[in-house]
């Protein structure tokens, strides 16, 4: 048996949350670099394919695709969920 969010491939994690704001408000915050600069704090994204207003897909730099094991599971999505708060402030900052 695997263990919790592990893959034939390695590990992987999820982190949602939802805003407020709309749809292409949160879509120039998360896509846009200047933007993205205000509220992402220690992660660096690389825009790979974007819709406008319908998703977004990024890598994090420096290119790691793969969770080793748990521990970088846990690491990756409390980092994540800080991020989000961050984009949450953020963008009540920005809307008003």
């Amino acid at each position: 048996m695997r263990a919790l969010h592990e893959r034939p491939d390695g590990f992987s994690m999820s982190a949602s949350k939802t805003f407020s704001v709309p749809l292409e408000r949160l879509f120039a915050a998360f896509v846009d670099p200047d933007e993205r600069e205000r509220w992402l704090d220690g992660v660096e994204l690389c825009n790979r394919t974007n819709q406008p207003a319908k998703s977004a897909r990024c890598d994090v730099l420096p290119g790691e695709t793969r969770l080793v094991d748990a521990a970088a599971v846990a690491h990756w999505k409390t980092l994540w969920k800080e991020q989000l708060a961050r984009l949450a402030i953020y963008l009540a900052e920005v809307t008003g």
